[in-house]
C-alpha cells in the first residue's frame, strides 16, 4: 500500500450525546502564539506506508453490503450528496480522500445504535517517534435521513485505506468515535500525555438557526471547565462556538459548532483554521462525538495544530564545486566554497495547519573567504524562482535571507520537504596552510521562533601532494617503455595526473607509453589544486639499424704459380645486421667491394676478376618479428670490379645472422698476370638504408 496524499479539512457533521461536558475553558490562539512550539508529539503521517487495513463490525452480514475499492478504481468527481445519488460509493472512491489509497464503504440497512465499526490501521504514524497503528470505533449512531437523499433506510460509513483520509457519512446525524493508538512493534496501548492533538478542521456553519452546522467535542474531558486536565484550542478570529445545546438538531449536548463558512475551505489558506478546533489529549482511548446537521458529511482528524509550531532544526552542509560534502576535511587556497543551510519544512495537515507567515535566515561566515552570491535551492538543487531577498554584510560577514510572500504561499509544498538556502564563497588565496574555517552562528527562524544550526570545519591545504615515476623495465627493448605515474596526498587526497602530453587523467595513478628515449614529466594535482611535478629520463629503446662487418682470414702460406690459374679461398666470419627503425618499411642492404690486389712496394696489381666471394649459405632471424632478408645472388661474384649486394632486407625487422660457405673469399692466380710478390687487398662491407 502507498501513499500520497493531501486533502486533509476536517468535516464534522453529527452529534451524539455520553458523558457530558460541563462548561470549558477554551483557548485562543494568535497568529503570534508559540506556545508548544516543538509540536505534537503524536503523528499521524499524511503519506503514510500503511502495512494494514480492515474492518470488523457486529453488524449482521442480512444488513451490511461492503464495498471495496482500490486505487485503480479512482476517485468520485465531486462529494456531497451526488456521491449517494450516483451511487459513486460503490465503484469510486470519495474525492477528498487522500490518493494512492484505496478505500471500503459499508451500506448499512437499518442502522441500530448498537452498532459497531471497528476499523484498523497498522503504521500509521508515530508518537515520541515510534512507530504505532491505530484503531478507530464508530458506535452509537443515530440514524436520520438528509432529505436529498432516497427513502430506503440505507446509512453509509465509507472510509480511506489511510487514516488520514477520514471517513465520510451518509443519512447518520450524530456517533461516538474512538481513537486507540498502538505501538506498532510491541502492540501496547499508546498512553497519550498532555503533549498530544486532535484537531477537527472544516466545521462547516451553512445555517446555525436551521442546525445545519457541524460539530464535535472531546469526551474525556470537559474542555470548557476551567481547571480542566486538557484544553480545546480555537484561532482568536474562529468560526467555531462552544454551545451547551445545538438547535434543530438530535443531539442535546455541549459540542464545538462551526458557526460560518466565512474561512478559505482549503488546507493551508491563510483562513482555513478559523474552522478548526484542537484539542489536547490524554489517556488510552480518545472518545469524541461527531456529526452534523445535513446528516452527510466527511470526518476528517489531523495530528496538525493550531500553535505555531517550529520547524526542525536547520542543517549546514559545506561542499567543494565539485559537489563533494568537505565537512571535516580540505580546501584549497582559491577554490570554491559553498555553504548549505538546509530547512526542512512542516507538513500541512500532520503537524502544521498553516502556511508559515515568516521565514528568515542569518549565516555568519568565517574570516578568509570572498562572498559571492546566495540563492535559494529545492531538494532537487534547482533555483526557487523569486525566494525572496538576498543580502550581504561585509562588516560582519552574515547572509541574510527573507523569504517572499509567494514562496511561503504559493511555490511551499509543505509536505516535509527541504528548501536550502546556497551561499557561494571562494576561499581567499592569502590564507595560510592549515587555517581552519568554521561557520559561526547559523540560525533559521519561522513564525517568529529561530534555532540554531551546528557548524562545519574545513581546513585548507596549501600542501603539495608527492608523486613517484617508474618505467616498466630498464633492459634494452627496441618498441615502447610504459611509465607509471602513482601520486599521494596525506591531507585533501588526489584529483588528477598530467600526463607528459598533457592529457589529465583523474585519480592518483597515470600510464603512459613512450616510444623515444628522452625525459618525460608528470604533474600531480590534489583536490585543493595544489601541484607537483617528477620527471623521468627514458635511455633503454634502441630503434637504430646496425651492424658488425665480418672478419675475413689472411693468407699466410706462399701461392705457387703454376702453369694454370688456380683459386685459393679463405673463411668470411658470419655477421649480424640489426634493424630496429619503426618507419614500417625496414629496407636495408649490404654491399661488398674489394680493391685490387696490388703487390706490396710496387704499384702493379692484379687484374679485376682476381677475387671471388661465393654467396650467402645461411640467412637466420635472431630476434624480431620481420621477413626474413633475401640474398642478394647465387653463386660466386666478383667484387674487386665494384660494389655487388651480398644481401637486402624488406620488412626485415630485427636482428639478423648471415653466414658463408666455408672458404667463401677467393684469390685467382693466373699465371699470365701473376708476379711473384707479396699482395693485399681492402674489402669494404656497407649497411645501406635502402631497398
Amino acid at each position: 500500500m502507498k501513499k500520497i496524499g493531501w486533502a486533509i479539512v476536517l468535516l464534522l457533521c453529527l452529534v451524539f450525546q455520553f458523558s457530558i461536558p460541563v462548561h470549558a475553558e477554551i483557548r485562543t490562539v494568535g497568529d503570534n502564539d508559540t506556545e508548544f512550539t516543538e509540536g505534537n508529539r503524536l503523528l499521524l503521517f499524511k503519506n503514510a506506508d500503511i502495512k494494514g487495513f480492515s474492518i470488523t463490525t457486529n453488524i449482521p452480514s442480512s444488513r451490511l453490503t461492503t464495498y471495496t475499492k482500490t486505487v485503480a478504481n479512482g476517485y468520485f468527481s465531486t462529494g456531497g450528496a451526488r456521491y449517494i445519488t450516483e451511487e459513486g460509493y460503490k465503484t469510486q472512491n470519495y474525492p477528498s480522500f487522500q490518493r494512492d489509497y484505496g478505500s471500503k464503504t459499508l451500506a448499512i440497512d437499518n442502522l441500530k445504535l448498537g452498532d459497531r465499526v471497528d476499523v484498523n490501521y497498522k503504521n500509521v504514524g508515530t508518537y515520541n517517534g515510534q512507530s504505532i497503528d491505530v484503531k478507530l470505533t464508530i458506535s452509537n449512531v443515530e440514524y436520520a435521513r438528509r432529505s436529498s437523499l432516497p427513502d430506503n433506510g440505507i446509512s453509509l460509513l465509507d472510509f480511506g485505506e489511510n487514516p488520514f483520509s477520514g471517513f465520510y457519512f451518509a443519512n447518520i446525524e450524530y456517533g461516538t468515535l474512538e481513537y486507540t493508538f498502538y505501538y506498532s512493534s510491541s502492540g501496547k496501548t499508546v498512553s497519550l500525555d498532555g503533549n498530544s492533538f486532535l484537531s477537527f478542521n472544516s466545521l462547516n456553519g451553512y445555517n446555525l438557526s436551521s442546525g445545519l452546522v457541524e460539530f464535535v467535542n472531546y469526551l474525556n474531558y470537559d474542555t470548557s471547565k476551567a481547571g480542566s486536565a486538557v484544553d480545546a484550542y480555537v484561532r482568536s478570529d474562529t468560526n467555531v462556538e462552544y454551545q451547551t445545546k445545538i438547535a434543530n438538531v438530535g443531539y442535546t449536548r455541549p459540542a464545538y459548532v462551526g458557526i460560518s463558512n466565512d474561512f478559505t475551505d482549503v488546507i493551508g489558506g491563510k483562513t482555513f483554521t478559523k474552522n478548526t478546533v484542537s484539542f489536547q489529549i490524554k489517556g488510552t482511548t480518545q472518545k469524541f462525538i461527531f456529526g452534523g446537521g445535513y446528516r452527510t458529511g466527511w470526518t476528517n482528524v489531523s495530528t496538525g495544530v493550531l500553535f505555531n509550531v517550529t520547524a526542525v532544526e536547520p542543517t549546514v552542509t559545506v561542499r567543494n564545486a565539485s559537489g563533494q560534502d568537505i565537512n571535516g576535511r580540505y580546501i584549497g587556497a582559491g577554490q570554491d566554497l559553498i555553504y548549505f543551510v538546509n530547512q526542512e519544512v512542516n507538513t500541512l495537515g500532520q503537524d502544521v495547519l498553516d502556511k508559515y507567515s515568516d521565514w528568515a535566515v542569518a549565516a555568519k561566515l568565517p574570516a578568509n573567504l570572498t562572498y559571492s552570491k546566495a540563492e535559494l535551492v529545492n531538494a532537487s538543487g534547482n533555483v526557487v524562482k523569486d525566494a525572496g531577498t538576498f543580502a550581504y554584510n561585509s562588516s560582519t560577514r552574515e547572509v541574510t535571507f527573507k523569504a517572499s510572500d509567494n514562496l511561503l504561499s504559493n511555490v511551499m509544498d509543505y509536505t516535509g520537504e527541504t528548501y536550502s538556502l546556497k551561499i557561494y564563497t571562494k576561499v581567499n588565496t592569502s590564507v595560510g596552510n592549515g587555517v581552519k574555517l568554521q561557520n559561526l552562528a547559523t540560525s533559521s527562524t519561522i513564525n517568529g521562533v529561530s534555532k540554531q544550526s551546528g557548524t562545519t570545519v574545513v581546513t585548507v591545504d596549501k600542501t603539495a601532494p608527492t608523486v613517484s615515476v617508474s618505467a616498466n623495465t630498464t633492459s634494452t627493448v627496441h618498441d615502447s617503455v610504459t611509465l607509471t605515474a602513482k601520486a599521494s596526498d596525506a591531507n585533501i587526497g588526489m584529483k588528477r595526473i598530467k600526463k607528459p602530453d598533457g592529457s589529465w587523467v583523474n585519480g592518483d595513478t597515470a600510464t603512459y607509453n613512450v616510444t623515444d628515449n628522452g625525459t618525460y614529466t608528470f604533474v600531480a594535482e590534489d583536490v585543493a589544486g595544489n601541484q607537483a611535478s617528477k620527471s623521468y629520463a627514458v635511455k633503454n629503446i634502441d630503434k637504430t639499424i646496425s651492424f658488425n662487418s665480418p672478419s675475413i682470414s689472411s693468407i699466410t702460406a706462399p701461392i705457387t704459380i703454376t702453369d694454370k690459374a688456380q683459386a685459393t679461398g679463405t673463411n668470411v666470419s658470419a655477421f649480424t645486421v640489426s634493424d630496429w627503425r619503426s618507419d614500417g618499411s625496414n629496407k636495408w642492404r649490404v654491399d661488398v667491394s674489394a680493391t685490387p690486389l696490388t703487390m706490396a712496394g710496387s704499384s702493379y696489381k692484379l687484374p679485376s676478376g682476381s677475387l671471388q666471394l661465393n654467396a650467402l649459405s645461411g640467412i637466420t632471424r635472431l630476434e624480431g618479428s620481420g621477413t626474413n632478408p633475401q640474398k642478394g645472388f647465387n653463386g660466386k661474384k666478383v667484387i674487386d670490379n665494384g660494389k655487388v649486394s651480398l644481401v637486402q632486407g624488406n620488412g626485415s625487422r630485427g636482428v639478423y645472422q648471415l653466414s658463408f660457405p666455408n672458404k667463401a673469399l677467393e684469390f685467382v692466380v693466373d699465371p699470365t698476370t701473376a708476379k711473384p710478390g707479396n699482395y693485399s687487398t681492402t674489402v669494404t662491407w656497407e649497411l645501406v638504408q635502402a631497398p
